[in-house]
């Protein structure tokens, strides 16, 4: 068996970040997957937490879920999560609904395929410029959003009361 462990790198460009970190990691998480897009995926090492997904390729009839959808599912509940801590910060009650659509596309420039996320975050009931003023401080805190720094992926687009 050949295994690959690629622990020090990050897909931002700072140098040794990880080891800067390492002191305040407060959650680490595990996905495990051996069988590529035929198979199951799963969570190792939490205890009553382990989640096990069966995988399949978006371009399949088979049964079971992608990395598209496993990457939107994660952008969308990520950036929701922060734009509720954001809310709870100024004392509002949370009223947000974050939409991630992940296109798959052959890259035109180099090997395989891009993913294209887009994303829209729906603030209906909220003032345009607090819903601005929310969504700016939810993007500077959410995790997902400072992986994708410096990632040609379009702005999200913001639906308030407004608009």
């Amino acid at each position: 068996m050949i295994a690959f462990f690629v622990t020090n790198v990050l897909f931002f460009n700072h140098k040794n970040i990880r080891g800067d970190f390492m002191e305040k990691i407060i959650y680490t998480t595990t996905a495990v997957n051996v069988d590529a897009l035929n198979g199951k995926s799963f969570i190792e090492g939490n205890g009553d937490k382990n989640w096990e997904v069966e995988i399949s390729s978006p371009l399949s009839e088979k049964k079971g879920t992608n990395p598209e959808q496993l990457f939107a599912l994660a952008y969308a509940t990520c950036l929701n999560a922060s734009i509720g801590i954001v809310e709870k910060g100024l004392n509002l009650e949370h009223q947000c609904r974050v939409e991630v659509k992940v296109d798959l596309t052959k890259d035109p420039v180099g090997e395989g395929y891009l993913f294209l996320p887009s994303v829209r975050v729906l603030m209906p009931t909220r003032e345009e410029k607090l819903a601005k003023e929310i969504l700016e401080a939810a993007e500077r805190v959410c995790p997902i959003q400072k992986l994708l720094q410096g990632v040609n992926v379009p702005p999200v687009e913001l639906v308030t009361v407004n608009g």
